[in-house]
């Protein structure tokens, strides 16, 4: 029981574990906090925590919207998401609003990107583990 309390002391006074920390921190603002706060939101929107949001204001979610844990609504700077009211999306579910294309043989960080709307429709249930493109 005394080597637990040293193991978690040492932890505690390490300069590692408060970088880890900032890291967090800062993770948590600029991938959930700030983008959260540029969504356009109806009333009743939930949105778990642990959710990744790019391009917030390209986002819009109507009344009554549940995001699960773990999600990613990847916006881009040229296209939008809209979620319709009374939607539910579960648990580490992706949308994804912009993807490279494959038409010449480069790889693809040298291929452009395509980017279009999401627009889920009202009254839709999205279950776990899905992944919506546009299109």
């Amino acid at each position: 029981m005394l080597q637990k309390f040293a193991n978690i002391f040492k932890i505690l006074t390490s300069c590692i574990f408060y970088q880890e920390l900032a890291n967090v921190a800062k993770y948590y603002y600029y991938e959930h906090a700030l983008p959260l706060s540029k969504i356009q939101k109806g009333n009743g929107v939930v949105v778990h925590p642990s959710v990744n949001i790019h391009f917030g204001e390209n986002i819009s979610l109507e009344n009554n919207v549940r995001i699960r844990e773990h999600c990613t609504l990847f916006a881009s700077k040229n296209s939008k998401i809209t979620i319709g009211p009374d939607t539910g999306i579960g648990a580490r579910t992706t949308l994804i609003s912009i993807n490279h294309r494959f038409i010449e043989r480069k790889g693809f960080r040298k291929q452009e990107s395509k980017e279009k709307d999401i627009v889920i429709e009202n009254d839709v249930w999205i279950g776990q583990n899905c992944m919506i493109l546009y299109g």
